[in-house]
This record gives C-alpha cells, sequence and structure tokens, in this order.
C-alpha cells in the first residue's frame, strides 16, 4: 500500500468528562507478562523496535505495533522508576470484514427512464445526454407543432437526474460548461438547457460546483433550505437530508445566500462558510480552508469540527454497517482533519482510535464507540 500522510487530530471540550475508573482487565495482565520478558531483553534495542506509522499495515501488523507501545511505555518506567501502562487497543471480535460499498451513479431521464452510468468514467458531458433523450425531446417539439407554436419556438427545457448512491461520487458538466461533482448519496436536478435570465439547478446531498461566468444569466443552486445565486465562482453546498444545517463554503468569487424559511441572506467571500441551521433567523459565519473542505473530490474523509457522530454519519456513506454510541459526551466530541477512503473500514476506524480518546469494538458490522478510560497507573 502506498503511504499516505493523514492529518487528523481531537478537538477535546471544556467541559471534558473525568475517565471512570474500570477493574484492571486481561489486558494488563498481558502487559505486565510484557515487562517480565523484557527484562531478559536489551532495553535499547526494544526500543528502537517501537515503530508507528499512520497508513501503513494490515489489522495483525497493527496489532504487533500496538504490543511495541506497551513494551516502549514499560521501558521508559524503568528509567524513571515509576510504571504507567497505556493500553490503547481496537476490538475486531470478528472476522467479517466491512468493505467499502460501490453504489451505482444513475441518470434519470425526462420520459422517465433511468440509464445506469459507467462509475469509472470520470465524467459525463450533458451535451452527450442529449442523445439520450432526443426521442422525447421529438415527440415534444410535435406537440408544440400542434399547438400552432411558430416553426422556431423551441420546446421547454426537460429535467433530468443525477443520482449518485452510497459509495461513490461522480464529475459531470451541464450544458453551459459548469462542473458539477456530487458525493455519495446526493442527487443534482439540472434542465437539458439553461433558457431565460437564469440557470437553475437543484440539489440534496453535497456537491462542489464550478461555474461558468455568465452575468446575464446568474446560475441558482437551490436546496430544501436555501437558495445560492453566483455569477461565476467555485463553492462547496453540504445539504443532506437529517444534518445539522446546509454549509456553503465559497473557495473564489462571490455567492449570496437566501434562507427559504426566513429573510435571512448573507454574501460570502472566499474562505467563508455560511451555516443555515434548521429553524435558524440568521446563517452563522465563520473562517475556514475552502480548499481543504472541498478535498473531498479527491476520495478523502474531511472534517473541519465535525461531530464524532457526524463523522460517522459520512462513513455510513461509504461502507454498509450499523454504529451506536455509549454516551453523548463522545458522540460530541468534535475532529479536525482528512482520512483516506479506504477499501476496508477497519483502516479508518483504526485512525480515530489512534486518537487515544475513543474506545472502537466491532462485532459483525455493528460498531460501538465509547469512552477512552484504559489508562491505569499500575505501580
Amino acid at each position: 500500500m502506498t503511504h499516505i500522510n493523514v492529518l487528523l487530530s481531537v478537538k477535546v471540550k471544556k467541559s471534558m468528562e473525568p475517565q471512570q475508573k474500570k477493574p484492571v482487565g486481561d489486558e494488563v495482565q498481558r502487559a505486565i507478562s510484557v515487562y517480565k520478558t523484557m527484562k531478559s531483553i536489551d532495553k535499547a534495542a526494544a526500543f528502537k523496535k517501537v515503530i508507528y506509522k499512520i497508513g501503513k499495515g494490515k489489522a495483525k501488523r497493527r496489532r504487533m505495533v500496538f504490543l511495541y507501545s506497551c513494551a516502549a511505555a514499560l521501558v521508559l518506567s524503568l528509567m524513571t522508576g515509576s510504571v504507567w501502562l497505556y493500553i490503547i487497543h481496537y476490538q475486531n471480535s470478528s472476522t467479517i470484514e466491512i468493505p467499502r460499498i460501490t453504489g451505482n451513479i444513475v441518470l434519470q431521464l425526462p420520459n422517465g427512464a433511468e440509464l445506469v452510468l459507467d462509475e469509472n468514467q470520470s465524467e459525463t458531458n450533458i451535451s452527450d445526454i442529449d442523445v439520450l433523450i432526443a426521442q422525447n425531446m421529438k415527440e415534444r417539439e410535435a406537440e408544440y407543432a400542434s399547438a400552432d407554436s411558430p416553426p422556431d419556438a423551441l420546446p421547454a427545457p426537460e429535467y433530468s437526474t443525477l443520482i449518485v448512491y452510497r459509495g461513490n461520487r461522480y464529475n459531470m458538466i451541464l450544458k453551459d460548461g459548469t462542473h458539477v461533482w456530487l458525493n455519495a448519496e446526493s442527487n443534482l436536478r439540472f434542465p437539458n438547457y439553461f433558457v431565460g435570465g437564469e440557470r437553475r439547478v437543484y440539489l440534496q446531498g453535497e456537491a462542489y460546483f464550478a461555474v461558468t461566468q455568465n452575468a446575464e444569466q446568474p446560475f441558482i443552486v437551490e436546496t430544501d433550505e436555501q437558495i445560492a445565486t453566483v455569477l461565476g465562482t467555485e463553492l462547496n453546498i453540504f445539504a443532506y437530508s437529517g444534518a445539522s444545517g446546509v454549509y456553503t463554503t465559497l473557495v473564489s468569487g462571490s455567492v449570496s445566500l437566501a434562507s427559504k424559511s426566513s429573510d435571512a441572506t448573507v454574501v460570502l467571500k472566499p474562505g467563508e462558510q455560511a451555516l443555515l441551521k434548521p429553524g435558524s433567523e440568521d446563517y452563522l459565519l465563520s473562517k475556514v480552508n475552502a480548499t481543504e473542505l472541498a478535498s473531498w473530490r479527491t476520495n478523502k474523509f474531511v472534517f473541519d469540527g465535525n461531530t464524532l457522530e457526524e463523522a460517522f454519519m459520512k462513513m455510513a456513506r461509504w461502507y454498509d454497517f450499523a454504529y451506536h454510541f455509549e454516551d453523548v459526551y463522545v458522540a460530541g466530541l468534535e475532529l479536525m482533519g482528512s482520512i483516506p477512503i479506504y477499501d476496508n473500514i477497519d483502516t479508518v476506524l483504526q485512525f480515530i482510535k489512534d486518537l487515544g480518546m475513543v474506545q472502537i469494538e466491532r462485532k459483525g458490522t455493528i460498531i460501538t464507540i465509547s469512552n477512552q478510560s484504559t489508562t491505569k497507573k499500575i505501580i
């Protein structure tokens, strides 16, 4: 596996609860056994074996790494005269793997027909879709002709919907040249061509837009909660159903946002993010690394203050599993950084576990997340 640098940290809230004491278990006994064995080993040589490389090795190798980590803690303890034992482990009591999902990419045509697109194709140009709906358009043209329309009259635009299911993402080019990247479990409704004084599309989920500039025909992205109006810009819109709100992040250019449920409006500058919470009367603005937030297009999970619960919601769009948090505090921990979307969920879970703040146990396809309270002073 190619080595990939992973940047991930946890933001601890000031209201952090004290860790509860638990009885010393089998892990401590195993670590003590390691300690006794190490009496006959050269300490300097043993310490050199402590290698911690994030992103390399499979589950078996990672367990070895943690074993060496425990040994190193004990070696250092001998030098200081006191023994602290750090046991950090990811429990996987099941041989069942949870591989990455590969969902379909479906194009719903104006006549109701559905076409499964090739997931290996990097992008689809809307001009190619014209061929698919040609027959449908001919039927509409005949209807207009029978209604005594002028010979040069164009039929009203027909709308298609691009649906990206869980475990996939897709890139398309609209008729005006605008590039759109759709994330997993998202869909975009768009016309086969733009007429009138605007270019309007409808989004559910998450998408990144690189909009072709046209001052006479603003580009409009409408979601269930807001309307975003742009002239020529690059922006990311996160508008999943059930999420904590709609996040609009501006990379370049300018965008005007308007809530559909209140009078709230805002104009964003590059590097700003607007959050519109359900039922809110106004937008919440913050400065962000807009480029990093949009890097999900390069096969990564990106977290920018997302809670651990929100992180698992993102993961559930790429892997087929169920999860449970044992307490609210753990679910509210905030993550910063990014993780590659690996072929197996165990690698992703290990990265989160490596932060040392939570304990993760997987039994089959059920994942339980609880507070990490396995740092024990035994002497």
